[in-house]
């Protein structure tokens, strides 16, 4: 066991070791506690993009058939579908690069009606709404004529009555 010096110099402590023999012989409480992390570490990444900047176009165009005098509809030819697929690219700025997709779609918009002809007007869809939309019209009006009977025509009778009343009876008394 090294010795420490005899005289510290400047205030300096020095390790001593100290045999107790109180506490060598008492029971001893001593706890140990270890945590062990197993964390995996992940990178965040964010990003700050332009304002404007696209990443991605997805277009969906959707044909209409073409329509001929006194005949059904019939579906557009390849080479017209291309040539609406070339525009379309083109007012779009398809990149091929970037990722962006294009479908166009050659598809009947109003389904024809096979029955021959078509529904008499009270089946009609704009006959159903001008009915509701005079029916809302009639309903205010009956509410208004009640109001009017049952509210403001009685007020207007008393009120009559009783200048009458007071008419005759100041023409009545005698001056």
């Amino acid at each position: 066991i090294p010795t420490p010096p005899a005289n510290p110099q400047n205030g300096q402590q020095t390790n001593q070791q100290t045999t107790s023999t109180a506490n060598s012989t008492g029971p001893r409480n001593s706890s140990r506690n270890e945590t062990t992390n197993y964390e995996v570490d992940r990178t965040i990444r964010h990003t700050k993009l332009n304002t404007g900047d696209i990443q991605r176009l997805s277009v969906a165009v959707v044909v209409n058939y073409k329509t001929l005098p006194d005949s059904k509809p019939l579906p557009l030819t390849a080479e017209q579908m291309k040539q609406i697929e070339d525009l379309t690219r083109e007012a779009m700025g398809f990149s091929e690069k970037r990722g962006d997709t294009l479908n166009v779609v050659n598809s009947p918009f109003n389904p024809v009606d096979e029955t021959g002809g078509e529904l008499p007007f009270w089946q009609q869809q704009a006959f159903f709404d001008q009915l509701m939309s005079a029916g809302r019209w009639l309903l205010v009006l009956i509410v208004a004529w009640l109001l009017w009977r049952k509210g403001v025509r009685p007020q207007l009778q008393r009120r009559a009555e009783a200048e009458k009343a007071a008419l005759e009876q100041k023409n009545a008394r005698p001056d």
